[in-house]
């Protein structure tokens, strides 16, 4: 007696089911200690930026995917005369597959909220270093150390798939107006 398709449909839709219940029941057995995985994204952002970072609240969020959501997130400068950068929320997506081992890998970073200041002194000098380096003029080791930060940067910048929404960047310069007050420009809504 041959089964016809129409029976078979029903125990394969059933067992895809049960599959699909089963990964979401692992995920969610992986996810359910928020304060850790909140601690295991940090190191990773650390790791990767090498910034030290400062989260107000972490929830898990299913709206784009499997991840989590920080709010209040703060990255601190690499100097004290560099900036910090702050994001009224940060979207981590994670990887799910290697979820399912037990590991954090981040997949994509959908930063909503980000304030980034840009100041330039009186002398010229940047908070975010020197942007007007003239590679000719280092020295070896100052080139190497130059060469590890921006490798270091991009490596950060290209791991991710970044979007940016409702942000703002801050230019605020010293050195074009003489006086105490600075020429300031804001770019909203990047």
């Amino acid at each position: 007696m041959a089964i016809s398709k129409r029976k078979m449909i029903y125990p394969i839709f059933a067992l895809l089911v049960f599959v699909g219940l089963m990964v979401i029941a692992v995920c969610y057995v992986q996810l359910k200690d928020i304060d850790a995985l909140r601690d295991r994204v940090v190191e990773e952002i650390h790791a990767d930026t090498g910034r030290d970072v400062q989260i107000g609240s972490a929830q898990l969020d299913f709206s784009e995917g499997v991840g989590i959501l920080l709010n209040e997130l703060t990255l601190k400068g690499s100097s004290p005369r560099q900036s910090d950068y702050t994001c009224k929320q940060v979207l981590v997506l994670l990887r799910w597959v290697p979820l399912l081992e037990g590991k954090i890998e981040i997949e994509k970073l959908i930063i909503e909220g980000l304030m980034v200041q840009v100041t330039r002194d009186d002398q010229g000098a940047f908070n975010f270093g020197d942007l007007s380096i003239n590679i000719g003029d280092l020295s070896a080791a100052e080139e190497n150390s130059l060469d590890a930060t921006i490798s270091g940067l991009l490596r950060a910048a290209l791991i991710y798939s970044v979007s940016v929404r409702k942000s703002e960047l801050w230019f605020v310069d010293y050195l074009i107006t003489s006086g105490s007050k600075p020429l300031v420009t804001k770019i909203n809504n990047l």
